[in-house]
């Protein structure tokens, strides 16, 4: 009996010892996937980052957010398109062949609707941030023109 006293106070004093530590400088909050945009908008080398990184993300594999192998940006989206004209023939047998006759873009409850439109927005607003920032970096004026017109561009 003496012994499971002796533990519950020695626990007990452990929680109460513990409630007055302080965990404020313990944890960092700054996620490790992405950068703030105050810390990227400062300078126009930062901002062509950013550019860069919409570039990237025009070819880059899960840009549309659906972490498949048929997910890679513009080129999917293209070869897509390009099956699904009169010049090309499926006989059926393809792997995603609902897409090829647009019956995977016109449904909710599959991927390929939800890559769609997280592609496109995402993109969107990448270059909306770069368009709206970029103008407020340290470097030439010239830099910041030349990041913003391919911006623009992109955006369309």
């Amino acid at each position: 009996m003496r012994t499971i006293k002796y533990i519950l106070s020695i626990f007990a004093a452990g929680v109460f010892s513990g409630g007055f530590m302080s965990c404020s400088d313990f944890l960092d909050t700054k996620p490790s996937t992405s950068v703030a945009d105050d810390d990227v908008f400062t300078t126009t080398a930062g901002a062509q980052s950013a550019l860069n990184g919409c570039y990237y993300q025009m070819r880059c594999r899960n840009s549309g957010g659906s972490d498949r192998d048929d997910d890679y940006g513009v080129i999917s989206l293209q070869m897509i398109s390009d099956m699904c004209g009169e010049d090309m023939m499926n006989n059926g047998r393809a792997w995603y062949v609902w897409n090829y006759n647009y019956w995977g873009e016109t449904q909710s409850n599959i991927f390929r609707a939800g890559q769609l439109w997280t592609f496109h927005y995402r993109l969107i607003n990448n270059l909306n941030s770069v368009i709206t920032k970029v103008d407020g970096t340290e470097g030439n004026d010239q830099d910041k023109q030349y990041i913003k017109g391919q911006a623009l561009a992109m955006r369309g």
